[in-house]
């Protein structure tokens, strides 16, 4: 989570030089998932469910975790329009959230 929160912060805050085009990125942590954020995110209360196994916790992994699917179907549809085919090629070769699973094929 830290490594892609920097690097957000980086490209996003305007404190740093950089190009103002958008460019699709597919290195670092993007080769493993295309939301590697989303992912730390769910690890990371994963964990903190199974360290405080209460019912609010549950509920709240559930939630969010739901959400963020939801979210990354959205937000997968608006790179496809700003990226293109380079983006849906991107999307048969990596998987969204969780690294390991291949995404099923049509």
């Amino acid at each position: 989570m830290a490594i892609c929160i920097k690097g957000y912060f980086k490209q996003m805050s305007g404190v740093f030089e950089e190009s103002k085009t958008s460019r699709l990125h597919t290195d670092g942590l993007h080769r493993f998932v295309r939301h590697p954020l989303y992912f730390g995110t769910i690890l990371f209360l994963l964990g903190l469910g199974l360290y405080f196994p209460t019912v609010a916790n549950l509920v709240t992994i559930f939630i969010f975790s739901t959400y963020t699917v939801i979210g990354t179907h959205y937000e997968e549809m608006k790179l496809v329009d700003q990226f293109g085919s380079a983006y849906q090629e991107y999307q048969r070769k990596v998987p969204a959230i969780f690294p390991g699973l291949k995404r099923f094929s049509k």
